[in-house]
């Protein structure tokens, strides 16, 4: 069940299997604005997860920060 404007805000996990065996985990940390607010808390993720699967390098944890509607990239993470 969803609520809100973008079924997105809730965010979502799904870990991707290939057929030789390697597995990718994505997630998509919920966002309850329109604006930026979430790129601290992935940053932050990201981290967390490299220090807990001990990722010293950074070759196995990946954050990725995609803005995809139609507020500004320049507003930053003041809420509206």
């Amino acid at each position: 069940s969803s609520s809100g404007d973008v079924k997105y805000h809730l965010g979502t996990a799904f870990k991707r299997a290939y057929p030789d065996g390697r597995t990718v985990g994505i997630e998509l940390l919920p966002n309850p604005s329109h604006l930026e607010a979430v790129n601290p808390l992935v940053v932050g993720k990201a981290r967390a997860k490299m220090d807990l699967i001990d990722d010293k390098t950074g070759d196995k944890v990946m954050p990725i920060v995609i803005h995809g509607d139609a507020a500004f990239a320049g507003q930053g993470i003041v809420y509206e």
